[in-house]
């Protein structure tokens, strides 16, 4: 232990002695740290923005039932279906004990919204009032939709917090005003909880603010004429029944729909085993790549290390003739690789601190947050220190096999 100790501190004594030959020496340590924690960061923030993206939509105990292309036998009955209607909702809230909750949903994508001479294009929805719960969704102020304004086909609307910043004045008064939503005048009735998580001086859940929620009769009645359903999804009593879920709602729509199977059921767990396997492949390839910095850092050091033996024989010579056993050189030098490394780790966990910060800048307009995470960071430095291990043992086991007599008449 003394002689690892001594090496260390050798080490360090030769890092300050010859600091631009061991910077040039550290530096593949350096960036491969840098590398491997900034993977890690990039691949950490796109996977956690896919996990918050599923809990802000739902979480896993949402499904969704998706128009799909019916079995090749069930192709020329195929016009017997009606597709999914509202039909379907009502069926899965009479005979689908397993679900709690049912949201049909008609999208008007690029919805023209105005008050006024102000104009926004966005994504308003006809909607029922379970969309709340299904998609994570609460009122600030005013109220949601109820089933009298479904039954009358009123015109009113609730209205995310960007609808009203683009819309009305700061000192404005929404509830109980009139914007047009394609055409047609609709009331606010309520305003949606804002919804902020900032990254990189961008608020990522922007979209969730960016919304209209009008009653599904009204868009279907007013607006499109049409009784298709853009969505419908369900919200599950306990997501341990999915499957039995997932088998209840195939009965009830395969009655709705005739016997046509034009339909399938999503859930997120697929969706959340496919991020996992994902987030191993891409872990295991970028980690890879930033191993290979990393082994080019420890040919640095190894060569260092082999150079540092040419300059020192006499000295290896001398401490062997005063009782130095060949372990105690094989440690020391062992020992000074190793203080490269950590040195190098060190100055490739600052250097991740500011790659992080440039990436968070570079990714923030895809929703991407890198992140520097300490165990990215142990990681990160656990494997400089053992590429400098190892990169000393072949310097070590030439310097301890030195014979002392040669050592000493080396000049």
């Amino acid at each position: 232990m003394l002689s690892f100790l001594r090496g260390l501190w050798m080490g360090l004594k030769e890092i300050w002695a010859n600091k631009f030959r061991s910077i040039l020496t550290m530096i593949g340590v350096i960036l491969g740290v840098a590398a491997l924690v900034g993977m890690i960061g990039i691949i950490d923030g796109y996977f956690d923005s896919n996990e918050q993206w599923i809990i802000e939509t739902g979480g896993l105990e949402k499904l969704a039932v998706m128009p799909e292309e019916p079995p090749e036998e069930q192709q020329s009955i195929a016009g017997r279906s009606p597709g999914r209607t509202m039909v379907d909702a009502e069926a899965i809230r009479a005979g689908v004990p397993l679900a709690t909750s049912v949201s049909p949903e008609v999208d008007l994508r690029g919805a023209q919204l105005q008050r006024r001479d102000r104009v926004m294009r966005m994504r308003a929805q006809g909607v029922e009032p379970d969309i709340l719960a299904i998609n994570n969704y609460e009122i600030e102020r005013g109220r949601m939709l109820g089933r009298v304004d479904l039954e009358r086909f009123a015109p009113v609307v609730v209205i995310g917090t960007s609808v009203v910043r683009d819309l009305f004045d700061p000192h404005e008064d929404p509830l109980g005003a009139t914007i047009n939503v394609n055409g047609l005048p609709v009331e606010v009735i309520g305003i949606l909880k804002h919804y902020e998580k900032m990254w990189g001086g961008r608020n990522v859940m922007e979209w969730k603010n960016r919304i209209a929620f009008l009653p599904i009769t009204t868009v279907q009645q007013r607006l499109t004429g049409d009784l298709q359903l853009t969505w419908l999804n369900v919200e599950a009593r306990d997501v341990r029944f999915l499957d039995d879920l997932v088998e209840q709602l195939e009965n009830t729509l395969l009655q709705t729909h005739r016997g046509i199977r034009d339909f399938r059921i999503e859930t997120k767990q697929e969706m959340v085993e496919e991020f996992k396997e994902s987030r191993r492949t891409v872990m295991v390839a970028m980690s890879g790549v930033a191993a290979i910095s990393l082994l080019i850092g420890g040919i640095g050091i190894t060569n260092v290390m082999l150079a540092s033996i040419s300059q020192r024989i006499r000295e290896i010579g001398i401490r062997k003739a005063v009782g130095a056993r060949p372990f105690d050189i094989f440690l020391q030098f062992v020992a000074e690789a190793t203080s490269l490394s950590i040195v190098g780790g060190l100055l490739g966990l600052l250097a991740s601190a500011g790659l992080i910060r440039l990436l968070v800048a570079a990714f923030a307009s895809q929703n991407i947050v890198p992140r520097l995470s300490v165990t990215a960071l142990i990681i990160g430095f656990t494997f400089s220190v053992g590429m400098g291990i190892v990169a000393g043992l072949y310097p070590a086991v030439r310097a301890s096999r030195l014979d002392p007599i040669d050592a000493l008449r080396y000049e």
